[in-house]
C-alpha cells in the first residue's frame, strides 16, 4: 500500500479540482480511496507497462544514383505509450560487402 499525501488550501465554500500524480507499476486493478469508509474509493485498472516501443516502419533510397553521398530516408515510429530513445543501425550491403551505417549516415 502507497500512501500519497498532500496539501490544500481552501476559501470558505470554495472547491477545487486537483490532479496527484502516481506511478504504478504493476499491471492490473488497483484501487484508491480517501478512507477507510466503505465504497470511499474508485478501482481502475493498468493494462500494460510503459515503454518506449521504437520502430523503423519504412525505409527507401533513390532507385538510381551516381556514386557520392546519397541519402537514405527512413521513418520513425515510437508506437509505444511513452518518450523514448533509440539507437538507429542500418547496414548497406555494398557488392558483397556490408558497410555499417549510423545515424548522420558515415
Amino acid at each position: 500500500m502507497k500512501k500519497v499525501e498532500f496539501e490544500v488550501t481552501l476559501s470558505p465554500g470554495e472547491t477545487k479540482e486537483i490532479s496527484v500524480p502516481v506511478v504504478l507499476t504493476k499491471v492490473g486493478k488497483h484501487r484508491v480511496k480517501k478512507d477507510d469508509t466503505p465504497g470511499s474509493g474508485c478501482t481502475f485498472e493498468v493494462i500494460s507497462q510503459p515503454k518506449a516501443d521504437i520502430q523503423i516502419t519504412s525505409l527507401s533510397a533513390p532507385q538510381y544514383n551516381s556514386v557520392g553521398q546519397l541519402a537514405i530516408r527512413a521513418t520513425v515510429t515510437n508506437k509505444g505509450n511513452i518518450e523514448g530513445t533509440k539507437t538507429i543501425e542500418l547496414t548497406l550491403l555494398e557488392g558483397n560487402n556490408e558497410v555499417q551505417l549510423d545515424q548522420a549516415g558515415g
